[in-house]
């Protein structure tokens, strides 16, 4: 016993060691990005700022001012009211492998969002409800509500810290991997209480991010089919996570960044079977961000995760981290884009803490007209769980219509295709679902 503790003692010495390294590595870096950009601070020129506006513009990104909602002016405040209804079918209200269950649903959304105009500093505020309610299943109705605020100070002409805060009430999809196991006669419902803090200073040829965000996740218990409780009080967790990144331009062309987080994570209680899941992780990224002429643009970083478990039956999930977007500038009316990520995650199942996340997509985005336009996106993902024998692979398909008829008002179709293969000796359902919506906006 004496030596099982003493070897728990070395393995934390040598964890604590290794975030401590990697904390200094990233500072050092930061250090240097700083310095040498400083030097080539002579110009004037905001490169980093020049590479976020290049000449071609992606088409959902531009900008249509005479379809563009004004807003209702209340002084130094503009009020932007939205309402949104969707009608929508689906084959497979419950994500199940056989026996589909199809109907259809009415969503509402109705918001209010106040901000200022100031020439300096920036205030908003925002509140939210949303509802569904379908047609022949209503267990599966739900009404959410969600509130949001930031305050962001001007400090200096190149120096700014904004606050941002919320609330919001969310339904776990039924897609999740949680919910299709757990099977539960109404959806999981739970709440996201979130604070940060973020500073940025703009320099000619750098700019350097510092951010501080805590997150609170509330859930309720659900009930199974028989009417049983099903505790959820082992998903309740707090997370708090600094970050810090640093962009150096090294020509008119390209950037170069060094990225880094630390996160502390700690649940309320633990699971019926299994130690409680409180863990602390870090991640250090580097990569560079890029303009090829005025056809594509992009950012790619790569570098490398840790998640170090508290319980030692838990152990430690290292690996790639990876993170990067691209867009080309086929024609001025076609855009095509690209995503792609590698992240730890927790996984929520009674039997496995965590899952290591990857995924890749891809959009094409065709403007018709001004107010008027098409978009196809493609989506692969997979989910490798720690503890237990299962990866799941995700992916699907949608297709997108979207006209905007005036400054106020804007119609959508879409249609979804999507699928997940779950493979291992605890592998989870499998499912395969269609969907079919159309939407009406009223924007002020």
């Amino acid at each position: 016993m004496a030596a099982l503790r003493a070897h728990r003692r070395a393995l934390r010495h040598r964890q604590a060691g290794e975030r401590r390294r990697a904390a200094l590595a990233a500072g050092l870096v930061l250090l240097v990005g700083h310095s040498a950009s400083t030097a080539w601070a002579e110009d004037g020129t905001d490169v980093i700022r020049s590479l976020e506006r290049p000449k071609n513009v992606a088409v959902k990104d531009r900008s249509h001012p005479e379809y563009t909602p004004k807003g209702i002016r209340l002084g130094s405040f503009v009020a932007s009211p939205r309402y949104a209804a969707t009608g929508s079918w689906t084959d497979n209200l419950l994500a199940t492998p056989s026996n589909k269950i199809d109907d259809y649903a009415l969503k509402q959304s109705l918001s209010l969002a106040l901000a200022t105009n100031w020439s300096r500093h920036a205030a908003s505020a925002a509140v939210g409800l949303d509802t569904a309610n379908y047609l022949d299943n209503s267990r599966e109705d739900s009404t959410r509500a969600r509130a949001r605020a930031s305050l962001r100070l001007d400090l200096t002409s190149g120096l700014s810290v904004e606050t941002r805060g919320g609330y919001a009430q969310f339904v776990e999809a039924r897609t999740e991997a949680t919910s299709r196991s757990l099977q539960p006669r109404e959806p999981i419902e739970f709440a996201q209480t979130d604070v940060s803090v973020v500073a940025t200073e703009r320099m000619p040829r750098m700019r350097l991010t510092l951010a501080g965000q805590y997150v609170q996740y509330d859930y309720e218990d659900a009930v199974d089919a028989a009417g049983a409780r099903i505790d959820q009080a082992y998903r309740d967790r707090s997370v708090f996570t600094v970050s810090a990144r640093d962009e150096i331009a090294v020509s008119p062309d390209m950037y170069l960044l060094v990225e880094g987080s630390a996160n502390w994570r700690q649940f309320d209680e633990m699971p019926a079977a299994g130690p409680k899941r409180d863990s602390t992780g870090y991640d250090l990224l580097l990569g560079a961000g890029f303009a090829l002429s005025d056809s594509a643009r992009g950012e790619l970083a790569l570098g490398y995760y840790e998640q170090s478990f508290d319980a030692s039956s838990l152990g430690t999930e290292s690996g790639l981290a990876m993170r990067g977007e691209a867009e080309w500038y086929l024609t001025q009316l076609m855009t095509l884009s690209a995503r792609i990520g590698r992240t730890v995650n927790d996984a929520d199942l009674t039997d496995s803490a965590r899952r290591v996340s990857t995924f890749y997509s891809a959009s094409l985005d065709y403007e018709f007209l001004r107010n008027l336009v098409l978009s196809w996106t493609y989506r692969y993902g997979t989910d490798s769980f720690s503890s237990i024998d299962r990866d799941d692979r995700i992916h699907g398909f949608s297709s997108s219509l979207a006209w905007q008829l005036n400054r106020n008002m804007e119609v959508d179709g879409r249609y979804a295709y999507d699928h997940s293969d779950s493979t291992g000796t605890a592998a989870g359902s499998d499912y395969r679902i269609n969907s079919v919506s159309a939407t009406w906006r009223l924007r002020f």
